[in-house]
């Protein structure tokens, strides 16, 4: 796994004492700027990637705390795809694919959120980005049609003037309702009316430096809350040249033995993290091929 660089980035995670809502605060700003870099995206697609990776790191804490998630936007008509990838370690990281900015507004717009279930099957809740083109907005549809639960969602994130390239602050959090909360309606107003004010998160991202204790003291505010962990949160990649040279080994003995017959380092280099893996082609000789 390649390791990542040091960083502030954590998640909070909190709930109010009379157990009406939970909620799931993180900082991504390193972790997103990693990420963007990486990606070599600017602009829009610097701040849609950055929330990305902040919501896949909000869905996994709040809905698969131990197990990987992935989340994957698709861009309208032919404008591109991006995805995120949440690992329980603490590792995030994302992938752009497509010419251009990745438009969320128009006809093929989808916002897809998977996780693993306890039998081994996967969950798969897809939605349509809503008019106002967020993913705040599509995560939130997505909660209500896939996981039947109330949830306020808000993404933020602030890109450099100059070449928008690097992210200088990136956060978000997630309220959600609990199952067993009774008598929600008022406290449930109260939040809904509260949360107006976080629409757009950037300015206080920018303010606190996306702490996530200071967005829970903010979102909470008038209630009793109780903090129940927190953890960090880095960009990393599970790539690997063990993984790269089982990949090959899963060739068919022809195409193998082709590959192999040189003298020349057969090179890969991972999308996600842009790491180069090589091995030399007398290593994988001394190897058997899965197709052998």
């Amino acid at each position: 796994m390649l390791r990542p660089m040091e960083s502030q980035d954590r998640v909070v995670r909190a709930m109010t004492e009379e157990g009406t809502f939970r909620v799931v605060a993180v900082r991504t700003t390193e972790t997103a700027r990693a990420v963007v870099e990486a990606q070599g995206v600017s602009g829009h697609d610097a701040r849609r990637l950055a929330e990305l990776v902040t919501l896949a790191v909000l869905y996994r804490e709040t809905m698969a705390p131990n197990l990987r998630v992935q989340v994957l936007l698709r861009g309208a008509g032919t404008s591109g795809t991006m995805t995120a990838d949440s690992h329980p370690d603490g590792w995030a990281r994302g992938l752009v694919r497509g010419e251009g900015p990745v438009d969320l507004v128009g006809d093929g717009a989808l916002l897809s959120l998977q996780r693993p279930l306890r039998n081994g099957e996967l969950h798969v809740g897809t939605v349509a980005i809503p008019e106002d083109g967020t993913l705040a907005s599509a995560a939130m549809a997505y909660f209500a049609q896939s996981e039947q639960t109330t949830t306020m969602v808000a993404l933020g994130s602030v890109v450099t003037d100059d070449d928008g390239a690097r992210v200088v602050t990136a956060g978000g959090f997630l309220v959600q309702v609990l199952a067993e909360a009774r008598d929600v309606e008022g406290p449930l107003a109260l939040l809904t009316v509260r949360l107006e004010e976080f629409v757009d998160l950037r300015d206080r991202l920018l303010a606190t430096d996306a702490s996530p204790d200071a967005l829970v003291d903010e979102v909470l505010y008038g209630f009793d809350v109780a903090r129940l962990a927190e953890s960090k949160v880095v960009a990393g990649c599970d790539c690997s040249e063990a993984r790269f040279v089982a990949a090959l080994l899963q060739l068919d003995a022809p195409s193998f033995a082709s590959l192999v017959e040189g003298d020349e380092p057969i090179e890969s280099t991972c999308e996600f993290c842009k790491r180069l893996h090589r091995v030399l082609p007398s290593h994988l000789r001394t190897l058997r091929p899965g197709g052998a």
